[in-house]
């Protein structure tokens, strides 16, 4: 912890950083996690982006930042590699659609947080979640496998736990042929 005299000296020197001080001091790799905090007050967005970007920032400051007025603060929490799942889930919701697709783009953001974003009112979100599910699962997003709170991680798993009833009701009548030769397959194998 900060000891009590070097913080008195920091709050006065503070007082004549210039923004651009305090964004080079924000994004110093070894800055002590105190100093950080202190900058994440300050009254210029820029000095708030600068700590929000920072991957060292702790998780309590990033909490702080997410639910800062300035969009483009909020845009750097959900991009900082460190920030926690409860807070991309938070910002799964935010009201600026590019802080909702860098919630999709983050690689700690849980499957059914992007199944959420992959029906978003935005195209842009929409597009960036089923990218990423693409990418996790492993199957293209043409083929809707992964259902609402569903616990199937693959699609091998889909293949054999899934309700063929439910499925064809959701998928359309050409994707459900590909979906019903996929299970007939599967259990071919078996």
């Amino acid at each position: 912890m900060m000891n009590f005299f070097y913080e008195i000296i920091f709050n006065f020197r503070y007082t004549f950083f210039t923004c651009q001080d305090k964004i080079a001091l924000s994004q110093y790799p070894n800055i002590h996690s105190h100093i950080l905090e202190k900058l994440s007050e300050d009254e210029d967005g820029d000095v708030r982006y600068a700590v929000a970007s920072n991957p060292n920032t702790p998780v309590h400051v990033l909490e702080k930042l997410s639910g800062d007025r300035e969009m483009w603060v909020r845009n750097s929490v959900a991009i900082n590699p460190n920030t926690p799942v409860r807070i991309l889930e938070k910002l799964s919701s935010d009201e600026d659609w590019m802080v909702r697709k860098n919630v999709a783009k983050h690689p700690n953001t849980p499957v059914q947080t992007l199944e959420k974003l992959s029906g978003d009112k935005d195209w842009v979100v929409r597009r960036r979640a089923k990218e990423e599910l693409e990418k996790r699962v492993g199957m293209p997003t043409g083929i809707p496998f992964v259902f609402n709170g569903s616990p199937f991680t693959s699609v091998q798993d889909t293949l054999e736990y899934t309700d063929t009833n439910a499925v064809e009701s959701y998928l359309d009548p050409l994707v459900f042929e590909i979906y019903a030769d996929l299970l007939k397959l599967s259990r071919e194998d078996v």
